[in-house]
């Protein structure tokens, strides 16, 4: 009995962390694919001023920056999801984990207390 629920548990561990590598390239493809539609955008408003974008320098500049802060700020957090997804968590979120994890235990053990 002690082995099938070894396996079974590893098992299920296998399929998380398959999830999650997927749900990691999911994030990163929509990121490409984003991130690749707005810079072609960026690229044609500045490629092809002289209509309607004309003499509106603000609303280029409002545009570039835009682009590249999704770029960084979305970049960041692709980032920190592949770290997370492939075992190397930045030491703020295994703290956070540990102490979530110890909260809910004691609360678990609290409740265990109170019951007959």
């Amino acid at each position: 009995m002690e082995k099938y629920s070894y396996r079974s548990e590893r098992l299920e561990k296998a399929k998380k962390q398959v999830a999650n590598i997927r749900g990691f390239y999911s994030h990163l493809w929509v990121y490409i694919l984003i991130n690749l539609g707005l810079l072609a955008i960026g690229w044609y408003l500045g490629a092809y001023k002289e209509g309607w974008l004309q003499g509106d320098e603000h609303f280029e500049r409002w545009i570039q920056w835009n682009i590249g802060l999704s770029l960084v700020g979305w970049g960041i957090g692709v980032l920190l999801h592949g770290m997370i997804v492939f075992g190397r968590k930045p030491q703020c979120i295994k703290q956070w984990e540990e102490r979530q994890i110890q909260k809910y235990m004691d609360q678990e053990a609290l409740e265990n207390k109170k019951k007959p």
